[in-house]
């Protein structure tokens, strides 16, 4: 498992629309 990609799939969830 990569960090970065935990990071991007945090983001993708944020920028998906749940602030």
């Amino acid at each position: 498992m990569e960090l970065r990609q935990r990071v991007a799939w945090k983001l993708a969830r944020l920028t998906s629309g749940e602030s």
